[in-house]
C-alpha cells in the first residue's frame, strides 16, 4: 500500500512539474512575444523620431539657405555686388526651377529642389528687386527678361505636378515684379 501511496505521490509530482513547465514556457512565450512587441514599437518610435529630426534638418537648411538669399540680395543693396552678378543669381535660380520640372518628377529631391529654388528667388526679389529697378533705368531688358522667364515658369506644361503652394509662390515672384516695374 504504501509502495503504492509512493508511486502515486510520485506521478501527481510529476504530473504538477510538468503542469508547471508548460505554464512557465507559456509565460516564457507571452514574455517574447511582449519584447517583441515593445522592439517593434521601440523600432517605430525610432523610425518616427528619425523622420522627426530629418524634417528639422532640412527645415534649417532651408532657413539657412534663405538666410543667404537675403543677404546676396543685401548684399547687391549695399552695392558690394554687381548688377551682373545679381541677374546671374537670378538666372541661375530660375534655370533651376525650369531644369526641376523638365526632369522627372517622381524622383524623390527634384520637388524639394524646386520648391527651395522658388523660395531662394522669392526671397531675393523681395529684398533686391526695386535697387535692381533703380539701377537699371536705362537698361531695362534683364528686369523684363526676368519677368518673362517667371511667366514662362507660371505656364510650364509641367507646372501642374507641382503643389498648389509652389504655383502660388511663383505667382508671388511675379506679382513682386509686376508691382516693382509699376512702381518705377
Amino acid at each position: 500500500k504504501n509502495e503504492e501511496e509512493n508511486d502515486k505521490n510520485e506521478e501527481n509530482e510529476v504530473d504538477s512539474i510538468e503542469e508547471e513547465d508548460s505554464i512557465e514556457e507559456e509565460d516564457s512565450i507571452e514574455e517574447e512575444e511582449e519584447e517583441s512587441i515593445e522592439e517593434e514599437d521601440s523600432n517605430k518610435d525610432n523610425e518616427i523620431t528619425t523622420e522627426y529630426d530629418e524634417i528639422c534638418k532640412r527645415q534649417l537648411r532651408k532657413q539657412y539657405k534663405k538666410g543667404f538669399s537675403q543677404f546676396v540680395g543685401e548684399l547687391y543693396n549695399y552695392e558690394i555686388i554687381t548688377t551682373r552678378e545679381i541677374l546671374f543669381f537670378y538666372r541661375k535660380m530660375l534655370s533651376n526651377i525650369v531644369n526641376g520640372l523638365n526632369d522627372n518628377l517622381d524622383e524623390d529631391g527634384d520637388e524639394d529642389f524646386i520648391e527651395d529654388n522658388i523660395t531662394y528667388f522669392q526671397k531675393l526679389l523681395e529684398v533686391s528687386i526695386n535697387r535692381l529697378i533703380n539701377r537699371q533705368k536705362k537698361n531695362t531688358n534683364p528686369i523684363h527678361q526676368i519677368m518673362r522667364n517667371v511667366e514662362e515658369l507660371i505656364h510650364h506644361k509641367n507646372i501642374g505636378t507641382l503643389p498648389s503652394r509652389l504655383k502660388f509662390k511663383l505667382n508671388d515672384c511675379h506679382d513682386i515684379l509686376k508691382h516693382a516695374i509699376r512702381k518705377r
